[in-house]
């Protein structure tokens, strides 16, 4: 046998590629952190190759993080319509969440940065044009979305957290929430969900709030304009 037909083949890694098998990892164990190591060992390629395609861990993660919001838009785009704006809000809280904790690990990563992608783009855009719609003006509707994004993902990773806990760790911390706060909560969860829903509605309540003083400030002053005759 010729030492070419023994050499190694060299795998043909691209920047597409690398990302779905990342993606793909992080579904089939999703309470384990990834790391080049196993990335590298799964291509069958030596992780030192994969900085020709990222510049660090950190930037893969972005590319991950922008692909599950693309995920996110496309299920919303899908979803109807209406002009609820908080069945909208809610909606999107949801699909965020649902995305997100398929990959409890990942999630744990993306909740405390931006991607800086383009799908992180039309996510914001969406839930600010939700928040226009229902009547805030443009700033304050983007200080809303971001403050909105905070929420949610501030949640989710408190959620990832708890999911990625061993079951004897997950059944201390359910013991000692009984003991605190009261409930029959059966599961962690459960658990996470049922605090999540309190959460929201209770930030729906005080976005309802602040909607309503915008729009009372914006009355009065277009009135004091019109007393005073301006236009």
């Amino acid at each position: 046998m010729t030492q070419t037909a023994t050499r190694r083949v060299r795998p043909v890694l691209s920047r597409d590629g690398i990302a779905e098998t990342a993606l793909r990892m992080t579904l089939e164990h999703p309470f384990t952190p990834l790391t080049l190591a196993r990335l590298g060992a799964e291509l069958s390629a030596d992780p030192t190759a994969l900085y020709r395609h990222y510049r660090s861990r950190d930037d893969l993660i972005r590319v991950l993080g922008d692909r599950l919001f693309g995920e996110m838009v496309g299920t919303l785009e899908a979803a109807e319509a209406t002009n609820d704006w908080e069945a909208m809000l809610g909606l999107v809280a949801t699909v965020m969440r649902t995305v997100l904790l398929r990959r409890p690990a990942l999630a744990a990563d993306l909740g405390t940065r931006f991607t800086g992608g383009p799908n992180e783009q039309r996510g914001v855009a969406l839930v600010r044009g939700i928040l226009e719609r229902a009547g805030f003006p443009s700033h304050e509707a983007s200080v809303q979305a971001r403050a909105f994004g905070e929420l949610v993902l501030s949640a989710v990773v408190m959620t990832a957290s708890m999911m990625s806990l061993p079951s004897d760790a997950q059944e201390f911390e359910l013991e000692v929430s009984r003991s605190l706060y009261g409930g029959d909560i059966r599961g962690a969860l459960e658990y996470e969900d049922t605090t999540f829903d309190s959460i929201f509605e209770t930030y729906l309540l005080g976005l309802r709030a602040r909607l309503g003083h915008t729009n009372g400030t914006t009355e009065g002053a277009n009135m004091n304009h019109h007393e005073r005759g301006e236009r």
